[in-house]
């Protein structure tokens, strides 16, 4: 038979504290063989609650501070992925546009331009509450409506004369 090792007030804080992922009272307590109640008497006493709070916040800011630059890097990567992608659908859409036979689905011309005009204000850093919802009885001319995305896509200031 193997001796149970008897347990700090120190060493089961510790544990409280630092363990990942966190555990309860109920569960320190059960894992260990100590009542419940003796633990939150502990951590009430040491604040362990608020202790363990502060410590997962300091690790959350260090970890982001310490990956910044590689999520920088990724977002960065990603934006141009979208960015080109966007630019081919584009492109494939005028090509369409230009043609005697094609009739313009106003959904997908909605949806692309919906699309382009997210990553434009992504790209801004404009919080945008919803995304750009437009009425597609309303759009008379598609093509119209790739020109004000390329315009916005290449950072042109909104003509207000139009």
């Amino acid at each position: 038979m193997t001796r149970q090792r008897k347990l700090s007030p120190t060493d089961l804080e510790r544990e409280y504290l630092y363990s990942d992922p966190p555990l309860s009272f109920s569960e320190l307590a059960e894992k260990h063989g100590v009542a419940r109640s003796a633990i939150a008497t502990l951590a009430a006493k040491g604040k362990w609650f608020d202790r363990r709070e502060e410590f997962r916040s300091r690790l959350t800011e260090r970890t982001r501070e310490a990956l910044s630059e590689e999520w920088s890097a990724l977002q960065t990567a990603n934006y141009r992925r979208l960015m080109k992608m966007a630019s081919n659908y584009l492109d494939k859409f005028e090509t369409l546009l230009d043609g005697d036979d094609f009739r313009p689905n106003t959904k997908d011309a909605l949806a692309m331009a919906s699309m382009m005009l997210q990553l434009h204000r992504d790209m801004e850093r404009k919080p945008v509450a919803d995304p750009t919802v437009i009425d597609g009885d309303e759009i008379e001319d598609p093509a119209a409506v790739i020109a004000e995305v390329r315009r916005l896509m290449a950072g042109e200031p909104k003509d207000e004369d139009a």
